[in-house]
């Protein structure tokens, strides 16, 4: 017996001494919102469970936050596999030998075998494969398909048929089209599609490339800018909107249209997603052409686990992981033929089969220019769209600079929003009042409801009501199209009022003696009865609430501290 455990204890020591840790593989990501997130944890996942020897450790960054430590990252090896984007931002890092190319790490056959020769072309420079593409998506409108049917329309496929369907929206009191201005770089999308329809890849590569236009160009490119601005179809041009406003405002019928890229179908949520549809920008002339910017994953020169990193490379390349990243992120595969139809939606299949058809492709303008070339353009273009000012980017295409607009206008007394803040609360009312009158003094009305019950504020805010003011964080549960705000702006402690000088709760939940009053019914007041199965009376308003207590009738309140 003693040699048999003895043997048992030398064979486990064995197995345990043999252990090795996985290797640590670090990887950096650019995500838009908690689905990417999402779709990126799945897909680590299936690697993982393929390669037990390897942990992917993934970190996950804002737009912003990412391009600022971008080139420290590079420089510092802290990552071994990047996120990156096609264009001149990848070929600017290849210029500073900032990459190891993939065609060094995977076998050039192997990569011609899966990715599109068309494709590897637009991340091959210096005669080496410098990244891996894995995702593309096209750039074309968004539409609310209710508000073209109740007007019978249809998706225009040239300029003169869309400025036509915008004056009829705007005829019957719709606002044509609302556009994305916050962050700058969307409104580029027009100058792209503009400047290729009239000119192709010259008159582009002169703008990208900050080289002045003949008088002849400048005239062509104002003149479709000038046939946009001059009939006013932009709702409110002078407020920021972020890509996600712009889209929940078509969604909810508050403008008809919006200059999108597909990047965005993971904020269209299931409720929204029947309403929506999607075309192409229309022509200006025969040729066809789509935007359709390449995401890559790109290995840093300081990378410390190549051999890791070719492995996670590898895995992208089989078809089958590439399209279920792709498709889970909202994007579409780098090879369309890839595609199963019953995985995409009506809107990706109508932008495959024009990329399908289209033989010019460009990334998007900002990938494509130096970012000071970008930043002029982006500056004049927030003139026309805020203030019709056609001149800005007449300076601009003359090789001159202007400063960017004032986004946010004085001026501007229309009652954009129209908001709900729950009823009865001395908190609520006060910080919504508050709120009220720090938009008034940008210029921008705020009207506020104030709905008596939580079912109130969902009917409203699915009909008209644009958000809910200070309200916990559990009312996002009851609808999917709320766009949180970031910052907290008010919060309230609860309370737990007892008649007795000792508040004995404990034991009054265990026998079941609570006798509780609220004025809401607030999600968090519902949560808390039902775990501790308590019953809630409702009272309407805090004088009926506080009557009640006094008398006797209840035994408790649970209020807002106020």
């Amino acid at each position: 017996m003693k040699h048999f455990l003895l043997i048992v204890l030398l064979t486990s020591f064995c197995v345990r001494s043999a252990e090795t840790p996985p290797i640590q593989l670090k990887v950096a990501i650019l995500s838009v919102d908690t689905k990417q997130i999402s779709a990126y944890a799945t897909w680590a996942n299936t690697f993982e469970k393929l390669h037990p020897d390897i942990t992917l450790n993934i970190d996950y960054f804002s737009d912003k936050t990412y391009k600022a430590r971008l080139h420290s990252w590079l420089d510092d090896g802290v990552y071994d596999v990047m996120y990156w984007q096609g264009g001149k931002r990848l070929s600017g890092l290849v210029e500073q030998d900032l990459l190891i190319p993939i065609s060094d790490l995977i076998d050039t056959q192997k990569l011609k075998q899966f990715v599109p020769k068309e494709v590897l072309e637009q991340v091959t420079y210096k005669g080496k494969i410098q990244a891996l593409p894995f995702a593309q998506y096209s750039w074309g409108f968004y539409y609310n398909k209710e508000i073209f049917a109740e007007n019978n329309l249809q998706p225009p496929q040239t300029w003169k048929a869309f400025l036509s369907l915008s004056e009829t929206l705007k005829n019957n009191d719709i606002y044509p089209l609302v556009q994305a201005n916050t962050e700058g770089w969307p409104t580029l999308a027009w100058l792209d599609y503009i400047s290729f329809q009239i000119g192709g890849h010259p008159l582009r590569n002169k703008l990208l490339n900050n080289i002045k236009l003949t008088t002849s160009e400048q005239n062509d490119i104002l003149s479709v800018f000038s046939e946009l601005m001059q009939d006013n179809y932009f709702i409110a041009r002078d407020y920021p909107w972020t890509w996600q406003q712009a889209l929940f405002m078509v969604g909810r019928k508050q403008a008809a249209m919006t200059l999108m890229g597909q990047f965005a179908e993971t904020a269209i949520t299931h409720r929204m997603s029947d309403r929506m549809g999607f075309f192409n920008f229309p022509q200006l002339d025969d040729s066809l052409m789509s935007m359709a910017p390449l995401e890559v994953f790109m290995v840093p020169i300081g990378a410390s686990n190549k051999v890791g990193a070719k492995k996670l490379l590898t895995f992208l390349l089989d078809p089958k992981h590439q399209t279920a990243l792709s498709l889970n992120l909202g994007w579409l595969p780098i090879n369309l033929g890839q595609i199963n139809s019953a995985d995409v939606n009506t809107r990706q299949q109508v932008a495959i089969d024009y990329l399908k058809r289209s033989p010019n492709r460009i990334q998007y303008f900002d990938r494509e220019s130096d970012n000071e070339t970008a930043t002029r353009y982006v500056n004049s273009l927030s003139h026309i769209f805020s203030d019709s000012l056609i001149e800005s980017l007449h300076a601009t295409l003359g090789g001159l600079s202007v400063e960017p607009s004032s986004i946010l206008s004085q001026a501007n007394n229309a009652k954009l929003f129209k908001l709900s803040a729950i009823k009865g609360h001395r908190s609520t009312f006060l910080a919504s009042s508050i709120l009220r009158e720090v938009y008034k003094s940008m210029g921008i009305e705020i009207a506020i409801s104030r709905p008596a019950s939580t079912q109130e504020a969902i009917t409203s805010y699915n009909s008209d009501i644009d958000g809910e003011l200070i309200r916990i964080k559990q009312f996002e549960n009851m609808t999917d199209e709320l766009l949180r705000v970031p910052e907290p702006v008010f919060s309230a402690s609860l309370l737990l009022v007892s008649r007795g000088q000792q508040c004995d709760v404990i034991d009054d939940i265990k026998n079941k003696n609570l006798n509780v009053g609220v004025s809401s019914d607030a999600l968090v007041l519902k949560q808390w009865s039902a775990k501790n199965a308590v019953d809630l009376t409702l009272f309407e308003g805090q004088e009926a609430l506080w009557g009640a207590f006094e008398s006797g009738e209840i035994s408790h309140v649970l209020s807002t501290q106020t």
